[in-house]
């Protein structure tokens, strides 16, 4: 009995933390400007009402995360007229390890690596776990947003890029 009863309280505490996925989608996305890893400074709200803009949360530590960067990369190169993918970094406390990083992958990342000090806009989107992707259409509302990465995730999410980028 014991063992069923914790097997229960188990499963009611993780559930609301994989539902994170679900929340926002249909909400509109709050703006925020926040720092770039090689300077200057990213601003959501510039992009709104011009491009689609697609948000990945990840870390160097987060070996998921990093196996999604390749798919996120051939999705950017395909609508470069029409979506702004960017990076959220959230190691903010070794950003040296990031530039080295992504100066040493096989991969080169074209698009902009937003450095997400102290979590602040991973929490503006209820974000909690690592990879979290949000893609915002060009009215910015939030229209997609997944949790994790496996092969095969980047087949919806460009679904998802293309009805963002024909949303008027």
């Amino acid at each position: 009995m014991r063992k069923i009863l914790a097997l229960v309280v188990a499963f009611a505490l993780l559930v609301p933390a994989f539902s994170v996925a679900a929340r926002g989608v249909g909400q509109v996305a709050p703006t925020f400007k926040a720092p770039l890893l090689g300077g200057g400074e990213f601003d959501l709200g510039s992009y709104l009402g011009k491009k689609a803009v697609l948000l990945d949360w990840w870390s160097i530590n987060c070996g998921p995360c990093v196996q999604a960067i390749p798919a996120l990369i051939e999705i950017s190169n395909r609508y470069p007229n029409d979506l702004v993918v960017v990076g959220m970094n959230v190691d903010a406390f070794i950003l040296k390890r990031v530039t080295r990083f992504l100066e040493t992958q096989s991969f080169k990342v074209p698009y902009a690596t937003v450095i997400d000090k102290q979590l602040a806009v991973m929490k503006q989107y209820d974000a909690s776990i690592l990879p979290t992707t949000v893609l915002i259409d060009k009215k910015g509302k939030i229209v997609y947003q997944h949790v994790g990465y496996k092969p095969g995730d980047e087949v919806e999410l460009e679904a998802k890029v293309k009805l963002a980028i024909a949303s008027n």
